[in-house]
């Protein structure tokens, strides 16, 4: 999958799949790592068309290698793998420095083999990675509506790196929850103005709650939205409508702006977002989105 956008030429996906099994699937090059939930929903179907604020926290695309599959009856997902190591919220091609970063990610659907129907579209599920990173470069943090909230100063990535991020989601009919957090612990460092090296161990996280409801009656999934039927004047049918919202939070760890880390005057400690919005889907391979998102 080229991007052409903003005048650049990148390649945002490219990778091979090897299906031994249902519960055994090898997939390698560059593609999304599996750890959050919000990342892991195709962008075609994402309830908005921006990413929340969790997803600051954990890697977008990187290049590795992974196993995954589907066990017990199709009620749990998992994926295992192995990748270069990009930065929170980094899409990365290169390799900076030796380590690799581990990631594991396993989702169930604990009733979906059960008798009990009202809960069979609950999912709950928990990705994570380990790596160490050394002389990396941090990226910034940004809004829903793609404004630069924080941002480093002078600091570098010096040792271990841990991501965590509980995740769940409930479908019952035509409306949909997704909830997410994420923790990302890493250590950092920067050099003083006297020469000294300040290094310290961050945390910052993040959460979000996402609701969607089908107005024109259709079933809500992870998977997106099937309109009963498509547009057609001649019909008069209008293909199917969605409500969307969510709500959002960020927390900068505190020692980054008492170690010099980042600055106040450009950066924020704390962020609530909150967003609306309508998605029309003439067509089951075709949507408009109309989207309000603020940050404070």
């Amino acid at each position: 999958m080229p991007d052409f956008g903003s005048g650049t030429n990148q390649l945002v996906d490219a990778y091979g799949d090897f299906k031994f099994a249902p519960a055994y699937k090898l997939r390698g090059g560059k593609f999304k790592v599996p750890i959050g939930l919000e990342r892991l929903q195709s962008d075609a179907i994402a309830n908005f068309v921006e990413i929340g604020l969790p997803s600051n926290l954990l890697p977008n695309r990187d290049v590795g290698f992974q196993f995954s599959g589907d066990v017990l009856k199709e009620s749990v997902n998992y994926s295992i793998g192995i990748f270069n190591g990009a930065a929170d919220n980094a899409s990365v091609d290169a390799d900076t420095n030796n380590d690799k970063d581990m990631v594991a990610h396993v989702f169930t659907h604990p009733f979906k083999n059960f008798g009990l129907e009202s809960l069979k579209g609950f999912g709950i599920g928990l990705g994570g990675s380990y790596g160490h990173k050394e002389g990396s470069t941090l990226l910034t943090y940004r809004s829903t509506g793609q404004a630069t909230i924080f941002s480093y100063n002078n600091a570098i990535a010096d040792g271990e790196h841990i991501r965590v991020s509980p995740q769940a989601y409930f479908y019952k009919g035509s409306l949909g929850l997704i909830a997410e957090y994420a923790l990302s612990e890493q250590k950092l460092s920067r050099r003083a103005t006297d020469s000294t090296v300040v290094r310290d161990t961050v945390d910052n996280s993040a959460w979000q709650i996402t609701g969607n409801y089908v107005l024109t009656g259709e079933l809500a999934s992870f998977k997106g939205i099937t309109p009963r039927n498509n547009f057609d004047l001649e019909k008069g049918t209008w293909g199917a409508l969605e409500a969307v919202g969510r709500y959002g939070h960020l927390d900068i760890d505190d020692s980054i702006f008492t170690n010099g880390f980042a600055t106040l005057g450009s950066s924020v400690s704390e962020a609530d977002a909150w967003g609306v919005g309508l998605n029309w889907y003439p067509h089951k391979n075709a949507r408009l989105s109309l989207n309000f998102e603020q940050t404070v």
